[in-house]
């Protein structure tokens, strides 16, 4: 969601798509140039608007090769103005530090066997973004700043998906009905005039599927066969 501010992030892009399809700079990462030789030379990755957490792994390799890459940018002309400050890589490490998150909790839902990526998930994740997003917020920048713009761009956008999880019940119930959350989680992280409407959702939510009456339990059950015991629920 959080993508690096316009300049910033173009340059990165610029020298990302120039790096790979020139030859010198090729010569630049795979061999050991002066002073850069603690980090393995790579090539650099590419975003992509369809993947997830692209720009986070373009800004990883990118990060990575700083030395190579401020080395190539200052002899090819080409990149003059693409050149990244001081000022922009202290922006792309702060980036890095905020996108984490981001990439964890979607790896995280995409995970197969684990106990934490299920629907109920969703607003524990979301609260936990949002309160990086504001941090983030709060530090002091120049009026001016792009990268301040992004973040509140990102914070506004998060904030709009964060209330259209009113619109299903679901959201909730799945917190409500987890044995390691409840009522408790909503009560420690939300504020109190959140919590009334959310149980009055709840409420709602368990009297639509709510049975008028007790269903009596047959009195013909019929006993297990020993073949029929040989299923394990659990394996299924």
């Amino acid at each position: 969601m959080l993508t690096c501010h316009r300049s910033c992030r173009q340059s990165t892009q610029h020298c990302q798509v120039h790096s790979n399809d020139t030859p010198t700079l090729l010569y630049i990462l795979r061999s050991s140039i002066e002073g850069v030789t603690a980090t393995k030379a790579f090539m650099v990755r590419a975003d992509n608007d369809t993947r997830w957490n692209s720009t986070w792994n373009m800004i990883d390799s990118v990060l990575a090769q700083r030395q190579r890459i401020d080395g190539y940018c200052s002899i090819e002309p080409e990149l003059a103005r693409d050149r990244l400050t001081s000022r922009d890589w202290t922006d792309l490490e702060e980036i890095m530090e905020l996108l984490q998150p981001f990439k964890y909790l979607t790896m995280l839902g995409q995970e197969k066997g684990s106990d934490l990526g299920a629907i109920g998930m969703v607003l524990p994740g979301m609260d936990m973004l949002l309160e990086i997003l504001e941090k983030a917020r709060g530090k002091p920048r120049p009026k001016d700043s792009a990268f301040q713009e992004a973040v509140d761009a990102s914070w506004l956008l998060l904030t709009k998906y964060y209330k259209l999880t009113d619109k299903s019940p679901v959201h909730i119930a799945s917190v409500v009905l987890d044995p390691r959350m409840k009522y408790d989680y909503f009560e420690r992280t939300w504020k109190k005039d959140w919590i009334r409407p959310a149980k009055r959702i709840m409420k709602a939510f368990s009297q639509k599927y709510k049975t008028s009456e007790d269903v009596p339990m047959s009195n013909n059950t019929v006993p297990l066969q020993e073949k029929d015991k040989k299923f394990d629920i659990n394996a299924w």
